[in-house]
């Protein structure tokens, strides 16, 4: 009888037992494939047992072209990337699960003539000497089949677990390592795809290749060969059902995965339509859109109804194929046999081993359709992955540089001309220079998408300038012959609504670094004038940061200015620090930020860039500089007092008092 094994990540396939050796005979579909119990070819051995018996005639032809040599180079190249993951003991798993495979596929090309043999000596009576001895043979090649497969599949799960395991590590190293520009074009949501679904995909991938497609193609040609050394010209009768049997396999394996991908989008859509119209019923019911929202969801539900239909017909189809075309080739394989046996022309043994090969030779070509679909299928995956590992190691070279033993953070910014890279048609900065002198505030002020935060944007390396755009200076050094980590640790960054990680108070603080004492977490959250309501919580420190409701706008952006500076930064950035917060959180992180501005350790002024809309704040008011900007251009620059009697851009600023914005950056 039939039984089930499970795949990892893959539905259940349907395997039968075939000499103490389990082997895939389809798809993971029930009722896909004719029932071929050992009891059915035995009661069909016994039926040629009884044809006379003559001599067999032997010819061999390689089939080996037929089934290799279709890969592209793109799969040679994902094959090699795959190889390049191999790390000291993942050699000597793979060498034991070739080694296995090799001894799984021998044993299970060797039983055809074992089983005939063993069978043939109790039906023609040669003694129970020669039936003990050869079905001694076939219980040991049925144990070294079962051992070897033990081994297999043992040697290839740790290979492939510790190479999905590296490779799910390096893709997640690889996107941390990419440019932001990047990330302007790549929704959130394909990234964790990626993380997860493909790297499954390839844990698929290699577990077809590696448990099933290696041994089925093995095994079906080695029973190839030996049906056209047993007979020729029957073989070549019968090759074009065998190529016919690939064909429809291949076919059927390709539209299930097509039919599944679509039903997968079609119920992702699904869920979606009816996620939104019961958690905003209310507004559909003050509408009156109910009878809309029905039929978006009926539409998106007959999408999933198609692709099921079509999987359904050619599962019909793929059926009658699986189903029909085996018995067909062994009642064929049974007429020009038998003929050959009545005239002398093979043995009645061979013919069995020829039936029995024959079966082994139709099972494998179904197998082989299958996981050739299926292995193309994950190759999509696997290929991305490839792409964005290579991707990451062409960002890395960008991004060496050198580390400068001091820091005075004097920054100046010459005739730079920046457009992201999602949008290179608007320019958001043209031709703009500005001086920010070591030690001093200044202040950049303006409308909503006048370039200010670009300019911190490219100052800590987020975008690089193009080539003729323009030089960024960090104590007159270009920044892009720096080490972006170094660069990075010299500047503090504070911005509009900062983003807690979960994790505890303390270790937010001081999140990216080592070697951070308790004593040092404390004075930075004093600096930031964060450590008496952090002191008050229930847990203090250890407080975790959950959510947003536990702590007010303003106490998380204290915590943000103390992990800027426990760091001891040269440089300051603050990105609108106030804009989001009320009048009374404003005053108490203006505070702070008044106190941040010197470093006790280091006995200086710190360097302070900080983009406002809110011109009452003291620390632009009393800036050492105030930059007007206007359409990527500076249009105005000086002390408050000495723009203000310009009576120009600035003077309408602060009349304004404060701007609306739509930048909202998160650090």
């Amino acid at each position: 009888m039939e039984s089930i094994t499970p795949r990892a990540a893959r539905a259940p396939r349907w395997v039968r037992p075939s000499l103490g050796v389990f082997r895939p005979t389809g798809p993971s579909l029930p009722n896909a494939f004719p029932e071929r119990s050992r009891q059915r070819r035995l009661l069909l051995m016994g039926a040629v047992a009884t044809l006379p018996v003559a001599g067999a005639g032997a010819n061999s032809k390689t089939l080996a072209q037929e089934l290799g040599g279709r890969s592209q180079r793109s799969r040679t190249e994902v094959a090699l990337a795959m190889l390049r993951l191999l790390r000291g003991i993942d050699y000597l798993w793979l060498s034991l699960g070739i080694l296995g495979l090799l001894f799984t596929s021998l044993a299970e090309v060797a039983s055809p003539p074992l089983v005939s043999a063993a069978l043939f000596a109790a039906v023609q009576g040669l003694g129970r000497a020669l039936l003990c001895q050869r079905a001694t043979a076939v219980a040991a090649a049925a144990l070294v089949g079962g051992c070897a497969e033990c081994l297999k599949n043992f040697a290839f799960n740790m290979l492939r677990s510790r190479l999905v395991a590296r490779l799910r590590a390096d893709t997640f190293d690889a996107l941390l390592g990419q440019e932001l520009s990047f990330y302007d074009e790549v929704d959130a949501g394909e990234l964790t795809s990626r993380l997860s679904s493909d790297c499954m995909s390839v844990y698929s991938y290699l577990s077809d290749v590696l448990s099933f497609f290696l041994r089925s193609g093995a095994v079906t040609i080695a029973s190839l060969l030996a049906l056209l050394r047993l007979d020729l010209a029957t073989t070549a009768r019968l090759a074009a059902l065998l190529v016919l049997l690939w064909v429809c396999s291949e076919w059927y394996g390709r539209v299930t995965r097509s039919t599944g991908r679509k039903t997968q989008d079609g119920l992702a859509e699904l869920g979606r339509v009816a996620n939104e119209a019961l958690s905003l019923l209310r507004t559909v019911r003050a509408l009156g859109a109910e009878a809309l929202h029905c039929r978006l969801f009926r539409k998106r539900n007959a999408v999933i109804d198609a692709a099921q239909r079509e999987r359904g017909l050619a599962l019909g189809l793929f059926s009658a194929a699986a189903n029909g075309t085996p018995p067909l080739l062994s009642a064929l394989a049974l007429f020009f046999g038998g003929h050959m046996v009545l005239t002398g022309q093979m043995t009645g043994e061979a013919l069995a081993t020829y039936l029995l090969y024959l079966d082994t030779a139709a099972d494998g070509a179904l197998e082989l359709g299958v996981e050739w679909s299926s292995c193309n299928d994950a190759l999509g995956s696997a290929e991305r992955v490839v792409a964005l590992l290579a991707s990451a190691k062409g960002a890395a070279k960008n991004r060496a540089g050198s580390r400068s033993k001091g820091a005075r953070g004097d920054i100046c910014f010459r005739h730079v001309r920046f457009a992201y890279p999602s949008r290179p048609q608007r320019e958001v900065l043209t031709d703009l220079c500005l001086h920010c002198p070591a030690g001093k505030t200044t202040a950049l002020v303006g409308f909503s998408g006048s370039g200010k935060s670009s300019l911190l944007g490219l100052l800590l390396r987020f975008y690089d300038l193009e080539e003729g755009g323009g030089s960024v200076t960090f104590d007159d050094v270009n920044i892009s012959e720096y080490d972006p980590a170094w660069l990075r640790n010299h500047l503090g960054v504070v911005g509009q609504q900062p983003r807690l990680f979960r994790a505890s108070i303390k270790e937010n603080i001081a999140w990216g670094l080592r070697g951070v004492s308790e004593a040092m977490v404390k004075q930075a959250a004093e600096t930031a004038r964060a450590a008496e309501f952090i002191e008050s919580l229930p847990q203090g420190y250890d407080t975790i940061c959950a959510d947003d409701r536990l702590l007010s706008g303003g106490q998380r952006q204290r915590i943000a200015i103390a992990r800027a500076l426990i760091r001891d930064p040269t440089v300051l950035l603050l990105d609108e620090p106030t804009s989001a917060l009320d009048a009374t959180s404003s005053a108490e992180v203006s505070q702070a930020l008044e106190q941040a501005q010197w470093s006790e350790r280091r006995g200086v002024h710190r360097t302070v860039i900080i983009v406002a809309h809110d011109l009452r704040l003291s620390m632009v008011q009393h800036a050492d500089k105030i930059v007007v900007m206007d359409g990527g251009r500076i249009v105005e620059e000086g002390r408050h007092e000495e723009l203000l009697e310009l009576g120009g851009s600035y003077t309408r600023l602060v009349r304004d008092q404060r701007l609306p914005t739509e930048h909202t950056p998160h650090v």
